[in-house]
């Protein structure tokens, strides 16, 4: 007997769905009262590092708020490398510091802060 050909014919494969990914977001308040230039630079970066292979979208400005759009999860451990990594060749590192906050409602995933400067 042969086979028909009806059965040998596969289906076709089903699109593939974009899963809705939560923004990650900087707050640089802090850093905008010494240049304002310097939250674009981060920006742009962050887009340089984070390619959109490994997940990032675009980078969007809103005031001194930075808010990486997603196509997939990338670990918040790399962006506050990046973010660490930015503010040291800028020659802001022993200026600012990145702090993460993940508890609770959150206005940002991460906050950059002024170091605090003990004179003695």
């Amino acid at each position: 007997m042969a086979k028909s050909s009806a059965k040998s014919a596969k289906p076709a494969k089903a699109a593939k769905k974009e899963v809705e990914v939560k923004p990650i977001t900087v707050n640089a308040d802090q850093l905008s009262f010494n240049n304002d230039k310097d939250i674009d630079n981060m920006a742009r970066f962050l887009e340089e590092r984070i390619t959109p292979r490994s997940g990032l979208k675009e980078v969007v400005r809103s005031k001194n708020m930075l808010e990486l759009k997603l196509t997939k999860p990338v670990s918040k451990r790399l962006v506050k490398q990046y973010l660490t990594k930015y503010l040291h060749r800028a020659g802001l590192r022993l200026d600012y510091r990145v702090l993460a906050t993940f508890q609770g409602k959150k206005e940002a995933d991460f906050h950059i802060y002024p170091r605090r400067v003990f004179e003695i």
